[in-house]
């Protein structure tokens, strides 16, 4: 999970770092395994009523090649990787969903 409570980010904004496993990325549904963690690097800050996030997702998938059947693995990178969210009566952002998104969108749809 890519989450962060409110009050661990300072005025100047934060810097997130690290890897989350890739469960909550679903990939046996699109006939594919993790090859490794999902990796992310982003700055976290606070603006009029939100929290914004940017920077950098990416994670290793091993995939079937449409054309030849052969698996090999494909590095998908999200950068910039940008978000906003509502922060109206929370005390913890989930960037979970959003990073979800992002790097699904980022595989090929016909690997090759």
């Amino acid at each position: 999970m890519i989450a962060i409570a409110l009050q661990q980010i300072p005025p100047e904004g934060k810097q997130l770092e690290g890897e989350e496993d890739t469960d909550f990325l679903d990939l046996e549904e699109i006939g594919s395994v993790s090859a490794g963690p999902v990796r992310y690097r982003l700055d976290v800050g606070i603006s009029e009523g939100g929290v914004f996030a940017t920077g950098q997702l990416s994670v290793s998938v091993e995939m079937t090649c449409v054309a030849c059947l052969q698996r090999f693995v494909y590095e998908a990178v999200v950068d910039p990787f940008v978000a906003q969210v509502e922060i109206e009566g929370q005390e913890r952002i989930d960037l979970t969903p959003l990073a979800r998104e992002e790097l699904l969108l980022a595989l090929p749809n016909h690997p090759r």
